[in-house]
């Protein structure tokens, strides 16, 4: 049964954005919570955020208002999945944190940047611009 709902996320990601726009908004409130679900059930998390991203892309690009009422577990959902370490045993490890990346950078470039928090600059922590909720360290050379 799992095997089968990862599929189905796997084949609904690039097809989200053939699904006319009335049907997608209505859809949004029962597909990403389970999305959100199979984190915490399949071991292996670059398939599903390969999807979920393609489907934040689908979703921002028709102006989604059911996208800002999910917004709440999605960012729990994608900031516990970005602060996992990287696993160089596992060789999607890095495709995933990309991914996860590229979903917030979709929330935030794309109309939801309002919703993220906003956190009072660390005077100790030099930082350079990155994503408003996650702070960067600065290279080395």
């Amino acid at each position: 049964m799992f095997q089968v709902r990862l599929a189905v996320v796997e084949a609904l990601g690039p097809m989200s954005s053939l699904i006319p726009e009335e049907k997608l908004e209505e859809q949004i409130p029962k597909i990403l919570p389970g999305i959100l679900s199979l984190y915490k059930k399949h071991p292996e998390p670059f398939p599903i955020s390969k999807s979920l991203c393609q489907i934040l892309e689908s979703s921002v690009a028709v102006g989604s208002r059911s996208l800002e009422a999910q917004l709440e577990s999605l960012l729990a959902t994608l900031l516990a999945q970005i602060c996992a370490p990287i696993d160089p045993n596992v060789p999607t490890s890095t495709k995933n944190h990309t991914e996860l990346l590229r979903c917030f950078s979709v929330l935030e470039f794309h109309g939801i940047p309002s919703k993220f928090p906003e956190f009072p600059p660390i005077p100790w922590l030099p930082t350079i611009p990155c994503f408003p909720i996650i702070p960067c360290l600065p290279t080395i050379p």
